[in-house]
């Protein structure tokens, strides 16, 4: 590897950082579990996702994320 190549992916690494961060910041976590507090794995849990989670934590945690990347992309920030 180079050194464009070294200085490219110091970049990168650091604006993932801030991202993270970010993500962390708003949800208070980055692990899917602590901020939809549903364990896939039990049934029941699986089926209350589905009748009440999904609205209240995926959809928002989806859209802040989609929109974050969406304005890097648009701002090559």
């Amino acid at each position: 590897m180079n050194e464009e190549d070294n200085k490219n992916r110091k970049e990168l690494y650091t604006q993932l950082q801030i991202f993270y961060e970010d993500i962390k910041e708003k949800f208070g976590s980055l692990n899917c579990y602590e901020i939809v507090g549903v364990n896939f794995l039990c049934p029941q849990d699986a089926s209350r996702y589905k009748d009440e989670k999904h609205e209240q934590a995926c959809k928002p945690l989806v859209s802040y994320i989609t929109n974050k990347i969406a304005y890097i992309i648009k701002n090559e920030v």
